[in-house]
């Protein structure tokens, strides 16, 4: 354990079964090929890549395999997957790189383990590495990736997104618009699965009937029952408007 509060320095993604959300199963450039186990660090636009991440990252492989050992045996290595990106391409690392046949993708050799290194700010742009946009720093990329996502009604995709662009938003005050934008365009997108009277309920009578002009109002509502709304101080000036009315037709 350690003995200072640290920061997160690798992510463990464990293969399951695809969610039931549309977009589940689609994976960006690089995950493509996902193992059982899979070890990622992490460097965002204010971070450099370098060797000590790596040796970060094969420290915490090592460890995580030996935790998951049974009976004193160990997974078998093809079980687990490394995985490196970055916001920027690592030119220190440069000697142990190999041109992935996709753009923004690298095979970084380190020892004998082969690590794929995904750089954002080359990654292709297309939407199925909305994924990487949204970390990748660009205002533009970040605002279309996160149109996107807005289209999924699932709560946890919202909430990273929107935690992401709160992120941002206190980095880049551009993006302040983005983290509104995402919040109102994904409330209006399900607003369907609320019922009127859900929906309604988040609104004081007076807020709602703003909405409307006085003839929308009482279009609907008989004599009787705009009368029985009004006190008799009001009645007895209805009454005299309608007589004044009637004498000057």
């Amino acid at each position: 354990m350690a003995k200072v509060p640290q920061f997160l320095d690798v992510v463990v993604i464990e293969q399951t079964e695809a969610s039931d959300w549309p977009g589940a199963t689609i994976l960006p450039d690089g995950l493509t090929q996902l193992q059982r186990y899979n070890l990622m660090t992490f460097k965002s636009h204010h971070e450099s890549l370098t060797d000590w991440s790596i040796k970060e990252l094969i420290g915490y492989y090592v460890s995580y395999r030996k935790q998951l050992s049974e009976a004193g045996k160990r997974p078998p290595q093809t079980d687990f997957g490394l995985y490196a990106v970055s916001h920027h391409y690592p030119q220190k690392l440069a000697n142990y790189l190999t041109t992935d046949n996709t753009t923004g993708l690298y095979q970084l050799r380190w020892g004998s383990d082969t690590i794929q290194l995904i750089v954002l700010s080359q990654i292709d742009t297309a939407p199925r590495n909305d994924l990487w946009h949204l970390f990748s720093h660009q205002i533009e990329r970040v605002r279309q990736a996160s149109q996107r996502y807005r289209q999924y009604s699932n709560e946890i995709i919202y909430g990273v997104v929107q935690q992401l662009l709160e992120i941002y938003s206190e980095e880049e005050p551009d993006m302040a618009y983005t983290l509104e934008q995402f919040t109102k365009e994904f409330v209006a997108d399900h607003l369907n699965l609320l019922s009127a009277d859900e929906v309604l309920q988040r609104y004081s009578p007076d807020e709602v009937l703003q909405r409307y002009s006085p003839d929308e109002r009482l279009k609907d509502l008989s004599p009787d029952e705009i009368a029985e709304h009004l006190s008799p101080e009001a009645l007895q000036q209805l009454l005299l408007r309608l007589q004044q009315k009637k004498q000057h037709h």
